[in-house]
């Protein structure tokens, strides 16, 4: 695999981890949730091929994404 390949496995396996955590604590849908996710700043963020979040655990992303939600 390239870096490339690793990388969007990382974001691709976050965002779908994320996505169940919103449904989870929030109750929402699938489609809600997405949309809660790609809304806020985390998204923008796990894009960014600057930013190294997606090195980070689902949970710990999970956890920024409230704060900055609150």
């Amino acid at each position: 695999m390239t870096k490339e390949q690793i990388r969007n496995h990382l974001v691709e396996s976050a965002i779908n981890t994320i996505v169940g955590y919103i449904i989870k604590d929030k109750g929402y849908n699938m489609l809600d949730a997405m949309k809660e996710l790609y809304e806020s700043p985390i998204m923008k963020w796990l894009q960014d091929e600057e930013d190294d979040l997606y090195t980070q655990s689902p949970a710990h992303i999970y956890e920024v994404m409230k704060k900055y939600a609150a």
